[in-house]
């Protein structure tokens, strides 16, 4: 029996329900850090694979299936609680807003293999904290920050997509201060993703997804349009209770999720294929474009939790 062909395969559907479980947010980010730290257990169920087959050894071939099996159940595990902890206590880059002043924040951040979060800090009107561990959990540096005409632009990595392997698998907490005026572009890459600025004002929303998960939050002042693009991933947004909101996707190849109050409207041209939905509510209207295929959407209009 060939066990070498067996623990790959084991590895494939490993790997494979580990990323897709974190790509639809059943799991939680965090398993490029898993691989990280455990990869020597998956190379020793190799190994005893390559020698149950050299000595036709059935009994050390069923022990090699059995310990890549309980890496990866074990790796769920881990990933789920690795989360729950959060990132380690670090020393934070704190970026003023007022030397000089800014009307607009310009956001620009790009995510492989790893995980980043965007939220408000409270209490802080003029500053942005950011904190930055790489895949080994040591403390980096990967944002740039500039102030021009007015407008902040804060970027990372500030290297090229192929320029630091240094940044795959990274873990970046961005903290924006509040009532922020806010244009955010993400680009995520096998990343997860986390962006809640309900209480910032977005102007504009740009999220490209290439097997990817991103949940994204907004609050009251929110942009008239968020385009979302990719390929193979999950992408959840969330709207004010009463936002009025139209989404539209191009691909027949999309799944979608929104809640009750969602009207769903025909195309005429199409037979019982959907042109869009909408949503009636206050204020200017949110439109939610998707573009690429194999992609889920997820839309809801949420009241924001009390404090």
């Amino acid at each position: 029996m060939g066990f070498g062909k067996l623990v790959f395969g084991f590895f494939l559907v490993g790997m494979g329900a580990l990323l897709l479980g974190a790509a639809l947010g059943y799991l939680p980010h965090g398993v490029w850090p898993w691989l990280a730290r455990f990869w020597p257990v998956l190379l020793v169920g190799f190994g005893l694979a390559l020698l149950a087959n050299a000595l036709k050894n059935a009994l050390l071939g069923v022990f090699a299936l059995a310990l890549v099996a309980a890496a990866f159940v074990f790796g769920g595990w881990w990933i789920s609680k690795h989360t729950e902890m959060g990132l380690p206590p670090t020393q934070a880059t704190v970026i003023n807003f007022t030397n000089p002043n800014i009307r607009m924040l310009r956001v620009k951040a790009r995510a492989v293999g790893g995980s980043f979060a965007i939220h408000t800090q409270p209490g802080d009107p003029d500053e942005a904290r950011m904190n930055a561990k790489s895949i080994l959990g040591k403390d980096m540096i990967a944002h740039g920050y500039e102030a021009k005409d007015g407008v902040g632009y804060l970027v990372w990595p500030t290297t090229p997509i192929a320029g630091d392997m240094s940044l795959f698998g990274s873990i970046v907490d961005a903290r924006l201060p509040e009532h922020q005026r806010v244009s955010l572009r993400s680009s995520n890459y096998f990343a997860f993703g986390t962006i809640n600025l309900r209480e910032d004002a977005l102007d504009e929303a740009e999220i490209k997804a290439i097997s990817s998960s991103v949940r994204l939050a907004v609050g009251p002042v929110r942009p008239r349009m968020i385009r979302v693009h990719g390929l193979l991933s999950n992408v959840e947004i969330t709207l004010p209770a009463d936002a009025a909101a139209r989404v539209e996707y191009d691909s027949p190849l999309t799944w979608h999720s929104f809640t009750n109050d969602f009207t769903e409207h025909v195309s005429g041209r199409v037979k019982g294929k959907a042109a869009f939905w909408t949503a009636e509510g206050k204020g200017p209207l949110t439109v939610i474009h998707v573009g690429g295929h194999l992609m889920r959407i997820r839309v809801q209009r949420q009241a924001p939790p009390k404090p």
